[in-house]
């Protein structure tokens, strides 16, 4: 049984530099009713922003958000493996923003809550590469690893336009394309959660 946590970061109105950095955890997936994990697409609220803001930071509000992967194998005919994957998502209690609140703490909240979003999608985007692979049971460990890598870098590529696009949330136009998006692209992976 092993299990992957990736935590991430994501500043507001700085370039994003996402920690990609997976850390070997003894705590499971939590999982759903029917055993896959829980991926979890909610709204955000300041109430969610416990952490302690960071008082030398020029910046209103830091979401972080972790992906954590836990899975099994077992060995299937001619070297290949039958592997079973849990994902959950959440939102950190690293996370905070400045009080008092911000005066654009409406516009900030939606622009933080497409930072979650890209959790929602790096787990839907990894459940759905792991459910089209063909698993050699030699490298079971290191092909979860890559998928794992690759839904990330996919991420971390998409969050660093999304920061640049929507100029940290302060370009109401593009934040309302990329909400679209956020909705859109949810709405197509959903069925892999």
């Amino acid at each position: 049984r092993h299990a992957e946590t990736c935590p991430m970061r994501a500043p507001l109105r700085i370039p994003l530099y996402l920690l990609a950095v997976a850390a070997l955890s003894l705590s499971p997936a939590p999982l759903s009713a029917d055993g896959t994990g829980v991926i979890e697409r909610r709204m955000l609220s300041w109430s969610d922003f416990v952490g302690t803001q960071d008082a030398a930071s020029p910046y209103d509000a830091y979401t972080w958000w972790t992906v954590h992967y836990d899975y099994t194998w077992t060995a299937g005919p001619a070297g290949s493996a039958d592997v079973t994957v849990t994902v959950s998502n959440r939102l950190s209690e690293e996370s905070w923003v400045r009080r008092p609140l911000p005066p654009n703490q409406v516009s900030l909240l939606r622009h933080e809550q497409g930072h979650y979003d890209f959790s929602v999608l790096v787990a839907l985007d990894f459940r759905r590469a792991v459910a089209g692979t063909r698993f050699s049971a030699a490298l079971v460990d290191q092909t979860l690893a890559d998928l794992f890598g690759a839904a990330l870098e996919r991420c971390k590529a998409l969050e660093l336009r999304y920061d640049e696009e929507t100029a940290h949330g302060a370009d109401p136009e593009a934040q309302a394309r990329w909400n679209a998006w956020f909705e859109s692209e949810i709405r197509r992976l959903w069925e892999w959660r």
